[in-house]
């Protein structure tokens, strides 16, 4: 699909009386993304327009409402927040998100491989997002690097997914694809998503164990050379080990197991939810999970606060007239 021509008669342009547009971020097969700026609550934002000729398109239109509604829904700190949408006077639509300053995963990954201490911690933080996401029931559909943002938070990566646009919801009352219709990118998609076949969260969790095999050996589990290739292979094809692709990178038998269980040809076999492929990444990675040490910290906090209150009861008898 060709790219939109950017709106460059957007920029400078004050739109909803409230965000002036600036220079133009990217632009995809459907949407362009301009810097802006709320000038209501004075930050930077990231505005997403779908140009008029297509937000007449119905289907358009509802996969753009549908990352509207879903991402607004979601609200989690690993996904990429939507703060407000509309229309133009000339029909486009628009969606104002968080500005998300940065690395693309595949800009990341152009430079190479990741150590997989490195790799295993990006996976999680994008399942813990995904989860969030699963718990309202929308599927993502479209898990890849270019769908996930790495931002620096105390020199630590902080995964940001967005670009819900082909999010399923098993709560909608009206489902945007056409039974036996494959959407997604054929690099990342699940089996069944290729086949046009209903999917559930377990084609996200296949399109993360994608990206973690990519992650840990700098290249995809199938190499083909054009978009059927990939949706056979993926239907067809068993995936390597990631060690045997990439042997002098360390990578120990128990990460292999979580890539090629993600990587099942059937979603029966694979993680039946995000959490169970988090408790295998963190028993693979051997540490406990960040939510285990929450939990320990607040039985701490309890019991110091139930000694403090000791003491203090006792100071107040012993210090009471007798």
């Amino acid at each position: 699909m060709s790219h939109p021509a950017p709106r460059r008669d957007l920029v400078g342009k004050l739109i909803a009386n409230r965000y002036l547009v600036g220079e133009v971020l990217g632009a995809g097969g459907l949407c362009t993304v301009y810097r802006g700026e709320d000038l209501r609550r004075q930050r930077e934002v990231a505005i997403k327009v779908l140009p008029p000729d297509k937000a007449r398109v119905k289907e358009f239109a509802a996969r753009f409402g549908r990352e509207v509604t879903t991402a607004k829904r979601i609200e989690h700190p690993n996904v990429a927040a939507i703060t407000d949408n509309g229309e133009l006077p000339d029909g486009a639509l628009f969606l104002v998100m968080e500005l998300l300053k940065g690395t693309l995963l595949s800009n990341a990954l152009a430079d190479g491989r990741m150590a997989p201490p490195h790799a295993l911690v990006i996976a999680r933080q994008m399942l813990v997002g995904l989860g969030r996401a699963h718990a309202l029931g929308v599927v993502h559909r479209d898990v890849k690097p270019d769908n996930v943002m790495l931002i620096k938070v105390s020199g630590l990566d902080t995964v940001k997914l967005f670009d819900f646009g082909i999010a399923s919801n098993d709560r909608a009352a009206i489902q945007l694809t056409v039974p036996g219709t494959a959407f997604g990118t054929p690099e990342y998609i699940a089996p069944e998503q290729a086949m046009g076949l209903k999917v559930d969260q377990r084609a996200d969790i296949y399109a993360v164990g994608v990206v973690l095999f990519e992650m840990l050996t700098g290249r995809l589990p199938f190499e083909c050379k054009d978009d059927i290739a990939y949706l056979r292979a993926h239907i067809k094809e068993q995936p390597p080990k990631p060690s045997a692709v990439a042997p002098d990178a360390t990578i120990a038998a128990a990460v292999d197991t979580i890539v090629l269980r993600a990587l099942d040809k059937d979603p029966d076999k694979r993680f039946t939810t995000t959490d169970e492929m988090i408790a295998a990444i963190d028993s693979a990675a051997g540490h406990k999970p960040l939510e285990y040490k929450d939990r320990r910290m607040l039985w701490v906090a309890l019991l110091l606060l139930a000694i403090t209150a000791a003491l203090i009861i006792a100071a107040r008898y012993y210090n009471a007239p007798q």
